[in-house]
Parts: C-alpha cells; structure tokens; sequence
C-alpha cells in the first residue's frame, strides 16, 4: 500500500496498471454500501436495563471478475441486539443475519464465489470496573 493513491470513494476504482483490464473496476469492490443501526436503552419501570436495538447493512453489487464481465448482486441483512445492563455487568446479545438470508457475499471468478456469513448469535457477559 506504500506509495500507492487510494481513492476516497472506491466505486469509482480502477484497474490502471493492467493492460487486459485497464478502466475496469476491481473486483469484490461492492459500488455501494449502506448501514444503519439504532438501539434505545430502556430506562424505567419494570424493564429498566434492558436494551435493546437493530440495524439493516446494504452491500452493493460488485464485480466477478477482472474483466467485469459478470456481477454478483447485492443485498441486504438485519442485525439485532437484546441486551441488560445491572449495575457493572452487561449481557448482551446480538444477531447478525437475523432473516439467515442466503446470499453470495463475492466471486475472485466464476467458479471461485463465497456466500456471506449464516445467521450468527453471539452472548457476551461483560464486567466493567
């Protein structure tokens, strides 16, 4: 990466050093991205602690191979989080993939294609002092 100019924005990337691919854009590069989350902790009554949140990630369509000569397409996953908070300890759980959408996350080729992560649950007890 040393001595090289990143661009701000990688959807408009390109290959300049390539001679068979020169103007295409990169592969597994998605040309758009989007997140949004949002979590509100409840603060009284008989649910005090509690927590709770969720977000939607957009992942665009990228490119499959070095020629760009086909797409893999873009999509969407929702994420969740129920937590409780006493005190100095925190639990804490959170989903990634809540709907367990099954999508192809990137191609390096068209026989090289990796679908995204499952539906994933994850607990986690925390102590802060």
């Amino acid at each position: 990466m040393f001595g090289q100019t990143i661009p701000n924005d990688l959807s408009d990337a390109v290959v300049t050093k390539d001679p068979v691919n020169v103007d295409k854009a990169p592969i597994t590069v998605s040309l758009n991205r989007f997140a949004l989350w949002t979590d509100h902790p409840l603060q009284g009554g008989p649910l005090k602690g509690v927590q709770i949140g969720g977000g939607v990630r957009y992942t665009g369509a990228s490119w499959g191979d070095e020629g760009n000569t086909f797409r893999v397409e873009g999509a969407t996953a929702l994420d969740a989080l129920v937590a409780y908070n006493y005190e100095n300890y925190r639990l804490a759980l959170n989903v990634t993939n809540l709907a367990d959408t099954r999508y192809v996350a990137s191609c390096y080729a068209s026989f090289g294609c990796f679908y995204a992560d499952v539906r994933k649950v994850v607990a986690k007890l925390t102590y802060r002092w």
